[in-house]
């Protein structure tokens, strides 16, 4: 970088920095962007036009921010204050669009951007936070300084402007959202079954070999949802063929039989007219639309999924099966856009947080937990299967180690290992994506 002015702006360093009481803001001196820094809300932004870097790095002028909905009309005025911006700097650069990221919030706005091939960043909210934090011990809070909040936080860490995903990253990553909101409602459902169940069916889960959150049994129990109307051996058993592709006549026979065992000692909660008992019925419906819709959505998210490369190849690593690989795909994107294994771990939130005071060591620490939770649990089940594999393999070896221990070092619990190994095979999935490679079992 070459040092200078920023045309009117602070000085920079000889390493192209500028200081601004105490935070070293790192940008290239010969371009400086102009911005239209935007605090979004649910449904409104206010944005803040950033026409000289001066006026957000001092803090000293006071700025003004304009309100606008997320209408089409509103919207237009991103693209007003973007030709104020140019015609007052008067060098034909283009000003980015800085926002924080706030999920469906922030998503009208990204949208209008590509569709008008504007430039756009966007600011992790947790750094903007840090920011505030570190002006005042009592920060304010409101719309004009939230947007300066913004823009320092932009030039603060070098944001670079965002990519827009490719359609088949935009697909695989609504197909993994909606997932997790069908895994949510399927999680309530078989709470509710297990409750009405209980009254109902006392003690109906102990019968060995039958598979409750299967989609035949809520079907078989819909059909006949008290002990008073099961039918006979052979109808019950028809009814289970009926609803069970899986097992076959034999089985279906065997847990007819056991369900009328059962049924010579049961005494159920309520009557058969009772109001629960149809509501039983309904609850068994449900939950065998919601598993049926579910395995829908998992099979057009796997098959989304395999069109990459990197789907394929990530599942070469022990332990990281069809859901992980999906799971990490959408959470993370690109995995080479990391340019360290480090940024990549705490994206994920799995990196130890140091928290030593007064009478604490600090040895054992807790994991951040920030990011995507869904990919965090995943990353942790494939370190699970990983460990359990009856194949030799690194991560089988290295999770030995660390529960074994030496001289220098304490043996750890298992849940402390398993995030290790769960670290381990993120950082080896990285690797892998970056060298284009398939995992070597041997390395």
């Amino acid at each position: 970088m070459v040092c200078g002015d920023w045309n009117g702006y602070p000085a920079t360093d000889k390493n192209g920095c500028m200081e601004r009481e105490g935070l070293t803001i790192i940008r290239d001196p010969k371009s400086p962007p102009p911005l239209i820094s935007l605090d979004v809300s649910k449904g409104e932004a206010h944005a803040l036009s950033v026409v000289n870097a001066e006026d957000i790095v001092s803090g000293k002028k006071k700025l003004r921010t304009r309100r606008f909905l997320f209408t089409k009309s509103g919207l237009d005025t991103i693209s007003q204050m973007r030709d104020e911006i140019i015609k007052a700097r008067n060098d034909g650069e283009d000003p980015v669009v800085v926002m924080e990221f706030t999920g469906c919030y922030s998503k009208p706005v990204e949208h209008y951007c590509q569709e008008h091939g504007f430039r756009y960043a966007m600011v992790p909210p947790t750094m903007s936070n840090k920011t505030r934090e570190n002006e005042s011990v009592k920060a304010a809070k409101n719309d004009n300084v939230d947007c300066r909040y913004i823009a320092v936080s932009y030039f603060e860490h070098s944001i670079e402007d965002k990519a827009k995903d490719s359609d088949e990253m935009s697909k695989i990553q609504a197909l993994n959202a909606l997932r997790a909101t069908q895994i949510c409602l399927a999680k309530r459902l078989k709470q509710t079954f297990r409750n009405y169940l209980d009254l109902v069916f006392p003690r109906l889960d102990r019968i060995s070999g039958l598979f409750l959150y299967s989609k035949a049994f809520p079907l078989t129990i819909s059909q006949y949802p008290h002990p008073d109307l099961i039918p006979s051996q052979k109808r019950l058993s028809k009814a289970i063929m009926k609803n069970d592709r899986i097992h076959g006549p034999e089985y279906a026979s065997d847990m007819a039989e056991k369900i009328l065992s059962y049924l010579e000692d049961c005494y159920s909660g309520v009557s058969s007219g009772a109001t629960e008992v149809s509501s039983l019925s309904y609850i068994c419906s449900s939950l065998a639309r919601s598993i049926d819709e579910l395995n829908e959505i998992e099979s057009k998210l796997f098959s989304a999924s395999s069109n990459t490369s990197k789907y394929k190849r990530i599942q070469t690593i022990p332990g990281v099966g069809p859901i992980v690989a999906s799971t990490i795909t959408a959470a993370c994107g690109d995995l080479k856009r990391f340019k360290k294994s480090g940024a990549l771990e705490s994206y994920l939130g799995i990196v130890p947080l140091t928290k030593a005071s007064g009478t604490e060591t600090g040895l054992h620490h807790q994991i951040s937990h920030k990011g995507n939770t869904k990919a965090r649990t995943v990353l942790y089940l494939a370190a699970q299967a990983a460990v359990s594999c009856s194949k030799d393999n690194v991560f089988r070896r290295f999770y030995a180690r660390l529960t074994e221990g030496n001289n220098k070092r304490p043996a750890l619990a298992r849940t402390q290992a398993l995030i290790a190994v769960a670290h381990k095979i993120l950082t080896v999935m990285r690797a892998i994506c970056i060298n284009e490679t398939d995992f070597d079992p041997s390395r």
